[in-house]
């Protein structure tokens, strides 16, 4: 299943073929990103759509002597991106013990 994407989400088993996704080692089916909070969603497509609109900006004529302007703003759009998808990664992996009564518990071995 090397040719394979999987979902961010360890409990889903979407993939995504690897064509599609170019040098991706993860990626987020539409039924896991309906459940982030709106918030996140918010972000992640505004982000989404600022990289879209750069892309196109830099393939026009009109643009094409400002590579210094396209390379600043594609370095702060790529970190903050990869912020947005940390968060989205943090979202799906879950806590390694709730804390609670159970840990407690635990801890002082009843």
């Amino acid at each position: 299943m090397s040719d394979r994407i999987a979902c961010v989400n360890p409990r889903c088993g979407r993939t995504a073929a690897q064509e599609r996704h170019p040098g991706a080692d993860s990626i987020i089916c539409r039924k896991c990103f309906r459940m982030l909070p709106g918030s996140l969603q918010r972000r992640f497509k505004t982000f989404w759509s600022r990289h879209r609109k750069l892309s196109r900006m830099s393939r026009r004529k009109a643009f094409e002597d400002r590579d210094v302007q396209f390379a600043r703003a594609n370095h702060r759009l790529a970190e903050s991106g990869d912020r947005v998808w940390n968060e989205i990664w943090s979202f799906f992996r879950p806590v390694d013990k709730p804390a609670g009564l159970e840990t407690f518990l635990e801890e002082i071995g009843l």
